[in-house]
């Protein structure tokens, strides 16, 4: 059975365009609360994550006796 991160990763592609779907574009700019990120700069931390989390897959099974961080 697959592990719930791996889960999350398989339906980010279908949660983002759920997320960009139920926003009006004009939008996308907008805080709606406080210091919560904007629609672009939620997508745009989900692409940098998606980066860095592939390096440090990539290190893991390239040196799997070296210690790779789960989260900062």
């Amino acid at each position: 059975m697959p592990s719930n991160y791996y889960l999350q990763i398989e339906n980010t592609p279908s949660t983002l365009i759920r997320m960009v779907d139920a926003i009006r574009p004009d939008l996308y700019d907008t805080k709606l609360e406080g210091a919560r990120f904007t629609l672009k700069e939620v997508i745009a931390h989900l692409a940098v994550l998606a980066c860095t989390l592939l390096d440090r897959i990539t290190t893991a099974t390239h040196y799997p006796d070296k210690s790779v961080r789960n989260f900062d």
